[in-house]
């Protein structure tokens, strides 16, 4: 008998990452709306969204170590199970919304560095090196999709019963999600580079990151998509009510960037061949200003054309990210060894976090004065990021032809 359903690698671990994303877009949609509800600003909700990318550089250093450590797989299913137990506990206990809203969002953001390190050692130690670049970017699709179809459900959920039955959707999916990364726990290599005692430390994995200046910036680069999405998900509620008036498009327009995330796998297993993957970087870049100039557009025209252009924008925006962001995971991927697959993919978030944590809330600003400001100020930093690229891309070149050369100067 032929199954229908695709036999993808690493599976499973998708199946768990794309529920654990439904779990936090759903909570972090619902979170975002009802503190902007209670105090008219975006203020509060900033701050929360701040404290999720501060957070991965205080504990990084331990959930990297944790994840190169221990069956990266558990670590996930761990890292799930503590969400959905401060969600349940947030439902039953009798504290006001503000208050207790930052509170968990304080512990939800606790878990994810280990959920974070755990996920990015999991594709190298469960997938074949030649299927690894697509499975990064059905891993990113999981990701965009999970979080924006959470979104959908959050505002489903807003508009027919309130926070709390969005929350304890949330919840769920983060439960299920802890049973479906639990049980991939067995698809997970055990083999490293070395034993322990020729496993490299934090000091070394950061002389490695750090040794030159391409380096940096190629590490710096990696915050520009969360960014993006940081700035998406917190304009979203007053886009929502200045524009629609009804927060099911909430859920709408989150549907809208899942679909364009979708459309990146196909797109990559067409292209892939003919596209380097700094340059499928620099697309992406590309792509995320042309959805967010359309977003801005779309905020000024209003009305009837202003609500449809900020659909599409949403569409190109989602493509965007997945393209860059899926890319720039498989090259820190291709350049780590398997022993340090944990701390690579820490070091990974401390970045994204300082990088969003010191943008963000200059957007937030921005988007309480005027959203085509806060949009625009996001096009900059995008603009930034392709030039950036693009000489990183050339440098790596340099260097890639210089090393070439070495072999054949040799034998001459």
């Amino acid at each position: 008998m032929v199954s229908i359903a695709p036999q993808w690698p690493g599976l499973p671990v998708l199946t768990g990452s794309m529920l654990f994303n439904l779990a936090s877009g759903c909570f972090t949609i619902t979170l975002g709306q009802a503190l902007f509800e209670k105090s008219g600003s975006v203020s509060a909700f900033t701050g929360v969204v701040v404290i999720e990318f501060l957070v991965p550089i205080l504990l990084g250093a331990v959930a990297g170590s944790v994840a190169d450590r221990v069956n990266p797989a558990v670590v996930c299913a761990v890292a799930s199970i503590v969400p959905a137990l401060a969600l349940m506990g947030y439902l039953v206990a009798p504290v006001g919304l503000v208050v207790m809203g930052i509170a968990i969002g304080l512990i939800v953001n606790l878990a994810r560095p280990f959920y974070r390190a755990g996920i990015f050692a999991v594709g190298p130690r469960s997938v074949d090196p030649d299927d690894l670049p697509q499975y990064n970017v059905r891993w990113t699709v999981s990701v965009q999709a999970g979080q924006i179809v959470g979104g959908a459900v959050a505002g489903a959920f807003l508009w027919v019963a309130g926070p709390k039955w969005a929350f304890f959707a949330a919840a769920t999916a983060y439960a299920v999600a802890a049973y479906a990364l639990a049980s991939a726990r067995s698809m997970i290599s055990s083999t490293h580079d070395g034993d322990d005692a020729d496993k490299p430390g934090w000091g070394a994995v950061l002389r490695d990151a750090l040794d030159s200046p391409s380096s940096v910036l190629s590490l710096l680069l990696l915050g520009v998509d969360f960014l993006t999405i940081a700035a998406f998900n917190v304009a979203l509620a007053p886009l929502v009510n200045q524009l629609y008036g009804n927060e099911i498009w909430l859920g709408i327009l989150d549907v809208c960037f899942a679909v364009g995330a979708m459309m990146a796998s196909p797109l990559w297993a067409r292209y892939s061949s003919k596209v380097s993957r700094r340059g499928a970087v620099t697309s992406g870049f590309g792509v995320q200003i042309v959805g967010f100039a359309t977003i801005a557009v779309g905020v000024e025209l209003a009305g009837p054309i202003g609500q449809s252009a900020v659909l599409l924008g949403a569409v190109v925006l989602g493509l965007g990210v997945a393209v860059s962001s899926s890319q720039q995971v498989s090259i820190l991927q291709s350049e780590a060894k398997a022993s340090t697959l944990g701390r690579i993919g820490a070091l990974r978030q401390a970045v994204i976090g300082v990088t969003t944590a010191t943008t963000l809330p200059v957007v937030g600003y921005l988007v309480d004065k005027d959203l085509a400001a806060a949009y625009g100020a996001v096009l900059v930093v995008l603009t930034l990021g392709v030039v950036v690229n693009m000489g990183v891309a050339r440098r790596e070149s340099v260097n890639h032809e210089r090393f070439s050369s070495q072999p054949s100067l040799a034998s001459e």
